[in-house]
């Protein structure tokens, strides 16, 4: 979207409104400032893995996919916008065009440990250079059929027209609710995603951790209201997904080294059994690592302090009964203003 002025807002193009920075219930200029940077820095991963395709490029310009969906997602409870959904189909595409690249660049980076532990796994490397740069090529023409102007209008159109809306009386209340709901669907389903984990079933992990990205991702964007996530609590959902993110790596790189040990043309089976046992080994210990620590999910929605921001209504203090409820004095008897007898002493 283009540059507003000189200290690096952005505003939409075509729109000539400056969206001012975004307060504590403001949940209109928190969206749209989040959409603005969001897709400011897609641009940037885009233009930086197109230059070069590195393990760490890829890694970034995937999350910010991730990032700019979650923002998309999160309009679309308060926009059913066809433009939005079209371009957050086109990401989720592209998305999973990098998903081999970036196994790929797990797996080497792994190998480069191991290699000079086991040296039978060093013909594995090779395979893997040749795989990476056949990928690597791929991923260029995945860039290059992206269209960012086309994306860009429909994010700005979107952009105006939450703007309108939320200009309406009494929508910034609804569409804070709304939206705030939408995270908290987002975290009921990870509850269930925990549940479900099984420690013989790393997959069950990572279908909790793809959960969790957008319950991350959308705590990001509501962070202006809500208190108690602040840079310590969004380190704390970072170890929380980097944990889970660990497990799935010791799959691929499992994967890989299990796929080269039947298929392997240089070096016999049993020689490589020693690695699969020791990633055998690391990936458990990464599993009882996690398990340790999984019901923490539970206390970060308790600690973001979403509650707060939705005060109960007022408690009716309870009225005093009517004078035509009491007895009157002048009706009381004599009896009832004498003075009560004292008991003994």
């Amino acid at each position: 979207m283009t540059r507003a002025s000189a200290s690096g807002r952005r505003s939409a193009p075509g729109s000539r409104v400056n969206v001012a920075a975004p307060g504590p219930q403001d949940i209109g200029a928190i969206l749209s400032a989040s959409l603005r940077e969001r897709w400011h820095t897609l641009q940037m991963q885009l233009r930086r893995t197109r230059r070069r395709s590195t393990e760490a490029s890829v890694h970034d310009l995937r999350v910010s996919m991730r990032r700019l969906m979650a923002t998309a997602d999160m309009i679309r409870t308060l926009i059913p916008d066809e433009g939005l959904e079209k371009t957050r189909r086109s990401l989720r595409k592209h998305l999973k065009a990098f998903n081999q690249l970036r196994d790929t660049h797990i797996q080497i980076l792994a190998l480069r440990a191991l290699a000079r532990e086991y040296p039978p796994l060093r013909p594995l490397g090779a395979e893997l250079r040749a795989r990476e740069a056949k990928l690597i090529r791929a991923a260029r023409g995945t860039i290059a059929s992206i269209k960012p102007a086309q994306m860009e209008r429909s994010l700005a159109d979107v952009s105006v027209r939450l703007g309108t809306l939320l200009h309406l009386p009494g929508m910034q209340g609804v569409a804070t609710a709304t939206v705030v709901g939408a995270m908290g669907a987002a975290f009921a389903r990870a509850f269930e995603m925990r549940q479900q984990v099984n420690p013989g079933d790393p997959s069950s992990i990572h279908r909790l951790r793809v959960v969790f990205k957008r319950c991350r991702y959308m705590m990001e964007v509501l962070q202006p209201i809500l208190p108690g996530v602040d840079k310590r609590f969004l380190k704390s959902l970072n170890a929380y997904q980097t944990r889970m993110g660990d497990i799935q790596d010791m799959q691929v790189i499992t994967a890989c080294v299990n796929s080269f040990t039947l298929n392997s043309r240089y070096a016999p089976t049993l020689s490589l059994v020693p690695v699969q046992q020791r990633l055998a080994e690391m990936k458990k210990q990464r599993v009882d690592e996690f398990l340790a620590r999984a019901d923490e999910l539970y206390a970060l929605w308790v600690t973001a302090g979403v509650e707060p921001h939705f005060p109960a209504s007022p408690v009716a203090r309870p009225r005093r009964a009517s004078r035509a409820g009491r007895p009157a004095r002048a009706a009381r008897t004599s009896a009832s203003r004498r003075p009560r007898r004292r008991g003994r002493h």
